[in-house]
């Protein structure tokens, strides 16, 4: 975990001041715009606090507590967020393009309209999360339970969905064109509007699926 009497490698402006604020026993103050570029703040009780627009950009915050943190509009480019506790964690308009989530609790979270291209979301525990008009291009979704999560309008192309099972996972006006779905299993779901161009489909379940043209798809769906 990080240590607060030091003074952190890379030498962001305010990384020393933010581990000081949260060893002493959890984040009193706002951190709005800090700059926290490289900052360590693995295993840290950021829960509640404010970091809005903040730049985090190849921060360590792996094993945090973010719970019900703002983090909107942050910089996480390449930040280490794998195991983070972050449930209703809001994070609507960050930058966490080739951030690594792997493991973390997202539910309830709110991501709208952020950019997580190339992000690792494996292991993650989504429910409830909205991810609705947030860019997710090359994202890894493998394997996920993306039950009662919002991607509507959310751009999805190229993103790797293969093995999710959903249920009512809402895709609405999504673009997954080259999107990986192979072994999918969906039900009651909502594709309604989505683009499914050159998406792969093969092996995928669907269970009163409602499709991109409003027909609803019981395709392989067992008695």
């Amino acid at each position: 975990s990080a240590n607060p009497s030091a003074s952190p490698s890379g030498s962001s402006s305010d990384c020393a001041a933010v581990q000081q604020d949260w060893a002493a026993g959890g984040i009193s103050s706002d951190w709005s715009g800090a700059n926290l570029v490289g900052c360590d703040l693995s295993g840290a009780s950021l829960g509640e606090g404010s970091f809005i627009g903040a730049n985090l950009s190849g921060a360590n915050l792996s094993g945090a507590n973010l719970f019900v943190a703002n983090l909107s509009g942050a910089n996480l480019t390449g930040a280490n967020l794998t195991g983070v506790l972050a449930n209703s964690l809001l994070a609507n308009g960050a930058n966490l393009t080739d951030a690594n989530l792997s493991g973390a609790d997202l539910e309830s979270a709110d991501f709208i309209g952020s950019d997580l291209t190339r992000a690792d979301l494996r292991g993650t525990s989504l429910s409830y999360a909205d991810f609705s008009d947030a860019t997710m291009t090359d994202a890894n979704l493998l394997g996920l339970d993306l039950s009662t999560v919002n991607f509507s309008n959310a751009d999805l192309v190229n993103t790797n969905l293969s093995g999710v099972s959903s249920f009512d996972a809402n895709f609405e006006s999504a673009n997954l064109t080259n999107a990986n779905l192979n072994g999918a299993s969906l039900q009651y779901t909502n594709l309604f509007g989505a683009n499914l161009a050159n998406a792969n489909l093969s092996n995928v379940t669907y269970c009163e699926v409602t499709m991109p043209d409003g027909t609803v798809s019981n395709v392989n769906c067992p008695p």
